[in-house]
């Protein structure tokens, strides 16, 4: 169904208009505009029981204008939930509601209401401080901090590299393997031999997912050496380019490449650049 057929099926709802008109009228139209456009789930749940009282509730405590801020898609689809609602105040009067809101992606907001999730947040912001812990946070680390072993070895990773170069490593690919102890070793070896700033060009999630393997070492033992650790990391890095340098067709026709190059690593990338994606099939 699209957006116009959406908006007249609500708008043919018994109450909807009832309820639209008493937010207007409390709050203003223009407001209610810019709510009803930051967040679509708004439009969706304006008839469910418990939502326009639980949206009256968080403007009475932190104003429309904070109000605003907060209502993602993500925090009004839930709005209505006793637990969330208690979980999202929680945070909001630890640590405001402006860094409340820059924690709120998708992987916190559907786990507020959690208890035991939000007792682990709380212990990150306690170890790193909530500046560094919302650049960590991603919805791919929220969706795994209550797993076993993830907080232990996402701690292990913040000691070895600190906290800022552990959120820029930390991508989906990273988060989800980050309890396998192979993946693990293997991630510190790259660290180690490429350094950090390097390594978080090096491992996007077709490396991550790869890098463990024997064969892929096989192949990054070859190429490190020749390609020097700044090419290594930023061709490799590419997309499109892990999935294709495991089939030796493919490598073939890449060492064909590099020689015609005359061994020039920045001239190889700067061609692999400009074919980036799909694209890479036809070198």
């Amino acid at each position: 169904m699209n957006d116009i057929s959406d908006a007249g099926e609500r708008l043919a709802t018994p109450g909807f208009i009832t309820t639209l008109n008493g937010l207007i009228t409390l709050y203003g139209i223009d407001t209610m505009v810019k709510l009803m456009c930051d967040s679509i789930m708004m439009a969706c749940r304006l008839t469910e029981p418990g939502f326009v009282a639980a949206l009256n509730d968080l403007v009475t405590l932190y104003g429309i204008d904070r109000t605003l801020t907060i209502m993602s898609n993500s925090v009004a689809c839930r709005l209505a939930d006793p637990a969330f609602v208690t979980g999202l105040n929680s945070l909001i009067t630890l640590y405001g509601i402006d860094t409340t809101v820059k924690l709120m992606c998708d992987g916190v907001a559907c786990r507020l209401n959690d208890p035991g999730f939000i007792a682990t947040l709380n212990s990150l912001i306690n170890l790193y401080g909530i500046d560094k812990t919302v650049t960590v946070v991603s919805g791919s680390v929220a969706s795994r901090l209550t797993g076993p072993g993830f907080v232990a070895a996402l701690n292990d990773l913040v000691t070895l590299y600190g906290i800022d170069k552990t959120a820029t490593l930390i991508g989906g690919s990273v988060a989800c393997r980050l309890t396998d102890p192979e993946f693990v070793t293997a991630l510190n070896d790259v660290v180690n031999e490429l350094g950090t700033d390097n390594a978080v060009k090096f491992i996007k999630d077709g490396v991550a997912c790869r890098m463990e393997k024997e064969s892929f070492r096989e192949i990054m033992a070859r190429w490190l050496p020749r390609l020097k650790v700044r090419n290594f990391a930023r061709i490799f890095g590419m997309a499109g380019f892990a999935n294709r340098i495991v089939d030796a067709a493919w490598e073939q026709r890449l060492e064909e490449l590099y020689t015609g190059l005359n061994g020039d690593g920045d001239a190889l990338f700067t061609y692999l650049n400009r074919r980036r994606g799909k694209k890479l099939n036809d070198i």
